[in-house]
């Protein structure tokens, strides 16, 4: 027979971060990371950092990873299904917020909304409302439903959904020259 151990107030504590560490770690999905990106903050003071990722049920889902700015937040992945019913419980010709999306993080970092719809208006599910400050119109998803399924397919993302959302391409950028003396103007 074992004799018995208490617990102390040190060993207590210990057994309960134990506990819910492990408790955490069951209730997350196992999600493959399948892109990541970085898109400005909805006020363009930080970057944010974010993963586009394929759940177990081969479902997509999102997650921010970083943020260069004071902002927390949780790794925790959301999925797109989630956000998508969000968005719809406001018809397509109202502006929205982030606000919008306060019920999926619950009990979170209140940053999480802010950081969630930067990825939408980079992504292109959202757009700023040309109308009212501050606010976002939903954006037709197509491109970036076609960007998900070709991720989710393995063949990477669609030169022509970049085109569609307005991203530019990258130009080789060709330093000038500096005027010799003979070419200044004199004053």
């Amino acid at each position: 027979m074992k004799p018995a151990v208490a617990k102390t107030p040190k060993t207590a504590i210990k057994s309960e971060v134990t506990t819910k560490s492990e408790t955490a770690k069951k209730s997350e999905p196992d999600v493959s990371a399948l892109r990541s990106a970085i898109c400005p903050s909805l006020s363009g003071k930080s970057t944010i950092s974010f993963s586009i990722g394929r759940t177990e049920s081969n479902e997509p889902a999102l997650r921010i990873v970083a943020n260069s700015g004071a902002g927390s937040f949780r790794q925790e992945w959301v999925t797109l299904r989630e956000i998508r019913a969000a968005l719809d419980k406001v018809p397509q010709n109202e502006t929205v917020t982030s606000e919008l999306l306060m019920p999926l993080f619950r009990r979170e970092s209140a940053n999480m909304p802010s950081f969630v719809f930067a990825v939408l208006l980079h992504e292109g599910l959202v757009r700023r409302s040309v109308k009212e400050k501050r606010r976002y119109e939903r954006a037709e998803p197509e491109a970036f439903d076609a960007t998900v399924k070709a991720l989710m397919e393995g063949r990477g993302a669609p030169s022509s959904a970049n085109a569609k959302r307005g991203k530019t391409k990258v130009k080789k950028v060709v330093p000038e020259k500096t005027p010799s003396a003979s070419t200044k103007s004199k004053k």
